[in-house]
């Protein structure tokens, strides 16, 4: 079977906020976000199908747990295989959302 490869990119405010991420006065913390851009990076992709499948949407939140309020849009091809991931928002939760 072909491997599928997942394109992942950003919005541009998307971008912006993962930057600003980068730039945070605490290190630790872009790399933590790192390291959740790295995980939607290798998510298989036919998990990201199972997300369609089970909410019926094309758009996808992160779960509650998660430091940060991921949010995009799935985009398929016409074999209704994940072709690529836009990420429009990228921003901390809670109060690191207002730090330097």
């Amino acid at each position: 079977m072909k491997r599928v490869e997942v394109e992942i990119r950003f919005s541009p405010e998307a971008e912006r906020d993962f930057d600003e991420i980068q730039r945070h006065a605490r290190p630790l913390f872009g790399d933590w976000a790192r390291r959740y851009l790295e995980d939607l990076i290798h998510f298989p992709p036919e998990e990201w199908v199972d997300v369609h499948a089970r909410l019926g949407m094309d758009l996808f939140k992160a779960d509650s747990h998660v430091p940060f309020d991921i949010q995009g849009r799935i985009y398929y091809d016409k074999n209704h295989l994940v072709e690529r991931v836009l990420i429009t928002r990228f921003r901390p939760k809670g109060p690191e959302a207002h730090r330097p």
